[in-house]
């Protein structure tokens, strides 16, 4: 059990959009810890679940249709936060602070 989370930790993305966020660390806290008051069973259904989300298996099984990826009102909006997200991370914190809007 140990070796299969750990192994999911530390292949799981980093959130481009909220690096400030760290959901490794809170499968590493929390979910390691529920995992331990489970059932044998239960827990390889909990690893089996974590490890098909890494590999991204309910996202190829349930694609999201383009108009949820690309909304109408403004069909670049992801890509456009991801690239505001980019630039934020290049420009020091506190030359944002004082920087003219």
């Amino acid at each position: 059990m140990s070796n299969r989370l750990t192994r999911i930790i530390s292949l799981w993305p980093k959130d481009e959009l909220r690096p400030w966020l760290s959901f490794p660390k809170a499968l590493d806290t929390t979910f390691r810890t529920k995992l331990e008051k489970l059932s044998p069973e239960d827990r390889k259904i909990q690893l089996n679940a974590a490890e098909k989300l890494l590999e991204n298996t309910y996202w190829n099984e349930f694609t999201p249709e383009k108009n949820v990826l690309k909304p109408q009102f403004n069909p670049n909006y992801y890509e456009n936060l991801k690239q505001v997200r980019r630039k934020e991370v290049k420009v020091p914190w506190f030359k944002r602070l004082f920087q003219s809007k």
